[in-house]
This record gives structure tokens, C-alpha cells and sequence, in this order.
């Protein structure tokens, strides 16, 4: 051990001696931790605890650990090690499982995994205090039904298909029933942004890419809770997921719905621009006013601001220049209205951008993402005869 390496606070929460000493000793051997004794109150940077007979009980002791600070990361161990009980831990945040009786590879491999995150948990949350990065764009409907999602799906994935665009995340930040996984043709989350709060002190980057969903189109995506959740997140813990993920993404879409709680004023405060979708109706155009200077209170400047007029038909009853005149403000956007384009990709769960890429309503929304990025498209590879798909 050099004289520079860090030390970890380890404490071992177990009903045997013997064992606590086994583990011990196994650890001692790889260096770089400073055991506590079992009756300490000191926070401490592991925690090995032992899930006994009543697993429902430990997982509620574990979540006062965690949202106490108690812990910096914590390991389970248990003598039976059955499915239902690595999902628990999984979706508890819980990085590595110590089988007993005790193997030492396992136990040392382990030891090294958990140094290695806390390594590189502090590199990321210094590029994180660094300053931003990515960007953030964030999209809210003026009105429940405007196609709130499939702008904000179609969005991310035209991205992604932007020259020198390398990661582009999607998230749906609804407190419950997000419909991401359906546009996007994903199985039913084990994770969602509820367990990255959950264990907010104990997220890096590695963590986070472990778990997001890998969408065949290149993007990653953060789902929603698939339970309701009715709790407070604080402003400065969803602000340090989102600088966060700012560090490590070129580019953040956010869907949320036409949600106004307290978690999306802190996304939409550090949000690059606000992406307000709409309809060409007389009840949007209103809600589009009133959601505009309800943002602005926020510090977004008007500028932040942009409107997507989606399922646009040019024989509306409301033109885009009457939209306009009683906005007093741009459109920036159409998106034309087609709606068996649309409706097959939602029942494909496939982006429109997949299923019909040379479409005039997947072209808008790859114009949309140039003009947000100030770049172009990436060359497609042609295939098939001459050229065709």
C-alpha cells in the first residue's frame, strides 16, 4: 500500500462473530480499509449487512441507512441468495451480493470493484462540479394529449443522428406510469429514476450506465416509476442527478408530460431550452401563454423558450400567424399531422425516425434537432440494390 492511497471506512453489520472476523481478515489482507466496530454510529464508506429471516424488515433498515447518509455504499450478504431477493437488492442500489459460507476471490473481488467505484465516483463528481457540459431540452405539453411524448422520443432519436453526437438520453421524469416504455418498445423497467434518488450519494457514472436502458437506436433511456410515487425529491438532490448526467451525456431530453411539480421547475431551471408542444387549438394556444410566463418566473428567459406546433395542417381553422399574433411569439416548429404514420410506430413501439425515416414528419423532426445543435445529419450507409432500403 502506498503511502497516498485512500483508506475506507468499513463497517460489518452481521449476527456472527466468526464471520465478521473471517471477513475481516480476508479484507485486511487486500489493504485500503479501516474497519469500524460493529456498534458504531460513525458514517462510514461501506456497509456489509446481513439480510436475515425477515428480508422485507432489512430492506426498510437499509433505506433509513441510505437516506440518512449513513453508508456510502452498501453490500449484502445472506445465507440463502434466491431471485426475488437479488432484484430487491438490485433495485435498492445495492452493488455487490457476499455469499456465505465466505469465498475469498469473491470477497476480494468485490473489495476491489467497490474502490474502483469510488474512484471513479470521485473523477465524476468533479467533472460534474466542473460545470456543465450537455444540454438540456426539455419538452412539456400545453395540453394533455398533444403528443407530448412523441415529440419528445422523436426528438432524442433525431439527435443521436447528428453529426458528432455520440449519447443522447431520454428521460421521462412523470412520478408514475411514464409511457416510455411502450414508444420505445422496452420490457417493464427494473429500474427508473426513483432508485438513482434513492441512492443519489452513491450514484457515478458507471452506476448510472450499468443500469439505463440501451435503445437499439443508440440512445440510452430513463424511465419513470412503473409504481406511483408520492414523495418529495428535493431540489438539490434532482439537480445533482442532472448535473450529473449533464457530465456525461452530449445531449438530455426530457419528457414530462404536462407535469408543473416542484421536481420539473428544478430540471426546467437548469434546462437549456423549454420545448412547450401544442396544437393549433384555441384551449393550447391559451395554456402555451399562461405556461410561458409561469416559466419565466423561474429565471428561463423568453429566449429559453420555443413552441412546437404538432399535428400541423395547413387548413387549420387557427393559422400559424393568428397562433403567432396572440402569442405575441414565434412558432418556431411545425410537426405535420400524420396520424397512420404515427399511431404505427406507437403500436410498433418503434421512434417514427425508424419506421419511416424519409417521411415528411420524420424529416421535421431531424430539422428540428439541426437547428437546435447548429449541425447536420450523419451519412447514412446505403444498402440493397441501388442504393435502396
Amino acid at each position: 500500500m502506498t503511502g497516498t492511497e485512500k483508506i475506507y471506512t468499513f463497517r460489518v453489520d452481521v449476527k456472527s462473530d466468526a464471520f465478521r472476523k473471517e471477513l475481516r481478515s480476508i479484507v485486511s489482507a487486500s489493504g485500503g480499509f479501516r474497519f469500524l466496530g460493529p456498534e458504531s454510529s460513525d458514517p462510514c464508506d461501506l456497509l456489509l449487512y446481513e439480510i436475515s429471516d425477515d428480508p422485507e424488515k432489512g430492506f426498510r433498515h437499509i433505506e433509513m441507512v441510505q437516506q440518512s447518509g449513513q453508508a456510502g455504499e452498501i453490500f449484502l450478504t445472506s445465507r440463502q441468495m434466491g431471485p426475488e431477493l437479488l432484484i430487491s437488492a438490485m433495485r435498492a442500489g445495492i452493488k455487490e451480493f457476499i455469499p456465505q459460507p465466505l469465498n475469498m476471490e469473491d470477497v476480494l473481488k468485490a473489495a476491489s470493484k467497490f474502490k474502483e467505484r469510488a474512484a471513479a465516483r470521485t473523477v465524476s463528481q468533479s467533472a460534474a462540479l466542473s460545470g456543465p457540459s450537455g444540454r438540456i431540452y426539455y419538452v412539456i405539453g400545453s395540453k394533455g394529449g398533444v403528443g407530448t411524448t412523441t415529440v419528445a422520443v422523436n426528438l432524442a432519436t433525431s439527435l443521436i443522428d447528428m453529426e458528432g453526437v455520440n449519447s443522447v438520453l431520454l428521460a421521462d421524469m412523470s412520478p408514475m406510469f411514464g409511457d416510455l416504455p411502450v414508444f420505445m418498445g422496452m420490457e417493464p423497467p427494473v429500474f427508473s429514476w426513483l432508485e438513482i434518488i434513492k441512492n443519489i450519494s452513491r450514484v457515478d457514472a458507471l452506476y448510472l450506465m450499468s443500469i439505463l436502458y440501451k435503445h437499439p437506436s443508440g440512445l440510452h433511456v430513463l424511465p419513470a416509476p412503473v409504481v406511483p410515487y408520492e414523495g418529495q425529491v428535493s431540489a438539490e438532490t434532482m439537480g445533482t442527478l442532472f448535473r450529473l448526467l449533464r457530465s456525461i451525456f452530449d445531449f438530455i431530453v426530457v419528457d414530462n408530460g404536462r407535469i408543473f411539480d416542484s421536481n420539473s421547475r428544478t430540471i426546467m431551471g437548469m434546462a437549456d431550452k423549454v420545448l412547450v408542444v401544442s396544437n393549433l387549438s384555441l384551449p393550447c394556444i391559451i395554456n402555451v401563454k399562461r405556461l410561458g410566463t409561469a416559466v419565466q418566473k423561474f429565471g428561463i428567459p423568453e429566449s429559453g423558450i420555443e413552441i412546437i406546433a404538432n399535428r400541423y395542417q395547413k387548413n387549420s381553422r387557427i393559422s400559424i400567424e393568428d397562433a403567432q399574433e396572440t402569442l405575441n411569439k414565434k412558432i418556431q416548429w411545425t410537426v405535420p399531422n400524420d396520424f397512420a404514420i404515427t399511431i404505427n410506430a406507437i403500436n410498433q413501439g418503434k421512434p417514427i425516425t425508424s419506421i419511416a425515416y424519409n417521411s415528411n414528419i420524420s424529416r421535421s423532426f431531424r430539422s428540428i434537432a439541426a437547428q437546435l445543435t447548429g449541425r447536420g445529419e450523419k451519412k447514412k450507409e446505403k444498402s440493397g440494390l441501388f442504393g435502396l432500403k
